[in-house]
């Protein structure tokens, strides 16, 4: 693959502002001849190639390919939201799906996290969200109603559906 275009936004975790300059350091080293990164999840499915950098990393010439590539399948949950939710809004609600067999919905949760944080963090506090389902259906399919935001969020939140403690992005 080629390190020349943008960064995917499909990627969370990364740390990236801008085209090339990304922050996210592996977690750790593996014998001196390979890192692991961990916290990063992929909100599309798709086939990714990845790149680093040794340093610096301001343009696309200071990274380089790593073989291989990566397929990501689908999400096991889809999210429907409000076609009128606006920064002015102050309640809303979510509808999450399960696309395949799973465990019932009445014990699903719901996390919104920022576009640059993984399904691992913690909910964005300025969202207050019911603890459990106000509504299911034999879908299976679980409503969150009454999901509380702070007026003026002008930022993008990736929906983490979350079953016994395991969250994935919807």
């Amino acid at each position: 693959g080629s390190c020349a275009g943008e960064p995917t936004a499909a990627v969370v975790g990364t740390g990236c502002v801008g085209s090339h300059l990304c922050v996210k350091e592996p977690a750790r080293g593996v014998g001196g001849t390979s890192v692991e990164w961990s916290g990063l999840s992929a909100t599309a499915t798709g086939t990714y190639s990845f790149c680093v950098c040794l340093g610096p990393c301001l343009s696309s010439r200071h990274w380089t390919s790593v073989p291989g590539t990566l397929t990501v399948g689908a999400s096991p949950f889809t999210f429907t939201a409000p076609t009128d939710l606006t920064i002015a809004s102050t309640t809303f609600a979510l509808t999450l799906t399960r696309t395949s067999a799973g465990p019932n919905p009445t014990g699903w949760t719901l996390k919104l996290v920022p576009t640059w944080r993984t399904c691992t963090a913690a909910s964005d506090t300025r969202f207050t969200i019911p603890a459990t389902p106000t509504s299911t259906t034999a879908a299976p399919a679980a409503v969150f109603s009454g999901i509380a935001m702070a007026e003026g969020m002008k930022q993008e939140y990736v929906v983490c559906a979350c079953v016994a403690d395991a969250c994935v992005a919807a």
